[in-house]
């Protein structure tokens, strides 16, 4: 797994960063933006990544925002049955990873 500086093995983050990527749903590749972070972790993700996982079609990448408690999580869904489109990419949250750790 990606170590990311400031990140324990035991942060929320971390831990919702694994359901993410534990959950049984094939259908997409699911990134996660931490946009507002709470004081425990969220009961009903799994449930929200099914149901929108089964949501949409394939095809389409698509973005949704998760709320729960003070958890405001922004959650990419992009398909893995085709090339990821370029404004998905990783690369940017990359190098805007990287210019906050210059600052």
């Amino acid at each position: 797994m990606l170590c990311l500086p400031n990140y324990s093995e035991n942060s929320f983050e971390v831990k919702i960063m694994k359901q993410i990527a534990l959950h049984p749903q094939n259908k997409y590749f699911i990134t996660v933006e931490f946009s507002k972070k709470g004081e425990s972790l969220p009961l009903y993700l799994q449930d929200f990544l099914t149901d929108k996982s089964n949501q949409y079609k394939e095809s389409q990448p698509f973005t949704r925002v998760y709320r729960e408690g003070d958890w405001r999580l922004i959650l990419t869904f992009i398909p893995r049955n085709k090339p990821i489109d370029r404004r998905f990419a990783l690369t940017n949250t990359f190098v805007k990873l990287c210019q906050k750790q210059k600052k």
